[in-house]
Parts: C-alpha cells; sequence; structure tokens
C-alpha cells in the first residue's frame, strides 16, 4: 500500500521501464505512465493529444501522458529552464575549439528546442538516444569529455575520456564518472 495524502492506493505490479515509463495496477486499474511513444503502444489516444505533443516538443517542453485502463486520460510537461549562463558558456568553450553536442533521450524536438536557445547547430543536438547509442557517439570521437546526471548517462560517462557527473544525478552516474561537480 502506497500512501497519498489522506487516502491510500493499493499499488501492484508495478514495472519500470528504461526510458519509456511506468506501467502498475493502482486500486484495480492498469496504469502507464510516460513518454508518449511508450504510452501511445500500450493505449488508444485521442487526437488532440497528438497536437498538444506537437506544440509542446518544438517549445521544448517534454511531454508526459497519462493511460487508465488503456486509454490516454491525461498528459503534462516538464520543462527545464536553461541558466541564464548557459549559452555564454557554450561560447566560450566553442571559443576554446571544443565542439559541444547534446546527445539525450528526451524527445528530439525538445532537444532541438534546447539547442537553438544554446545556439548549437541542429546535427549536433541529438535526442531519443539510448545509453547504447550514447556510448556509440563517445566511442565514436576522439577525446570526449561527457557531462551526465542519469544511470542512461553511465556507459557513456565511463567510457568518455573525461565524465562528469552533476549534483543529484543518480547513484550509478555517480560511480561511473571521473569527476562529481556539486
Amino acid at each position: 500500500r502506497q500512501h497519498l495524502g489522506a487516502g491510500q492506493l493499493d499499488v501492484s505490479e508495478l514495472k519500470t521501464v528504461t526510458g519509456g515509463g511506468l506501467i502498475a495496477v493502482i486500486d484495480g486499474h492498469t496504469v502507464v505512465i510516460g513518454a508518449p511513444e511508450f504510452v501511445r503502444e500500450r493505449s488508444l489516444c485521442g487526437d488532440h493529444f497528438f497536437a498538444q505533443l506537437d506544440g509542446w516538443t518544438t517549445r521544448g517542453i517534454t511531454p508526459v501522458w497519462v493511460a487508465v485502463d488503456g486509454r490516454v486520460r491525461g498528459s503534462f510537461g516538464l520543462q527545464d529552464n536553461l541558466r541564464s549562463e548557459a549559452r555564454a558558456c557554450v561560447e566560450a568553450l566553442q571559443n576554446d575549439g571544443f565542439t559541444v553536442e547534446i546527445l539525450s533521450g528526451d524527445h528530439p524536438a525538445v532537444v532541438q528546442a534546447i539547442g537553438r536557445q544554446l545556439g548549437l547547430p541542429a546535427e549536433q543536438c541529438r535526442g531519443g538516444q539510448s545509453p547504447e547509442d550514447k556510448l556509440a557517439v563517445i566511442e565514436s570521437h576522439g577525446s570526449v569529455v561527457m557531462v551526465g546526471d542519469g544511470v542512461n548517462d553511465s556507459a557513456a560517462l565511463a567510457a568518455a575520456t573525461v565524465g562528469i557527473a552533476v549534483h543529484g544525478g543518480a547513484e550509478a552516474c555517480l560511480s561511473a564518472a571521473d569527476v562529481f561537480v556539486r
């Protein structure tokens, strides 16, 4: 039993799927929460959710869909705001001869929107990347500095010339990195 505010929910059969989302039975209802592609594979969905998806991702908002008993019932968006100095930091790295790329598991359109804000060319902003994809990119380059914060970054951080994990990162990520930044 999981406590939620004043009430309790009976949660069973909880399964997380890396890069997708989670599936659980909650009070007898099958609930799927996660990336739209993940939820859509397991549920029916109305057209208005697809229109919302395009609008959000092009603005850098990561969509999350919620399905109950095989039908998408709702959605919400997650957005990270760039720090005010982020673009200047990227430009400074580029001026020092570094090539800056984004490798992310986030929706490709979200990654492209963030890349535009940072002044990066589209080809240097890769979304929808699996942990294996990230590792392959790192291994295909020469000397690489990789910065990451999630479990899905661990293999690439370990393979990078210098792997940097950021504060608040997953424990596996912190263990794989050469450097931990607070």
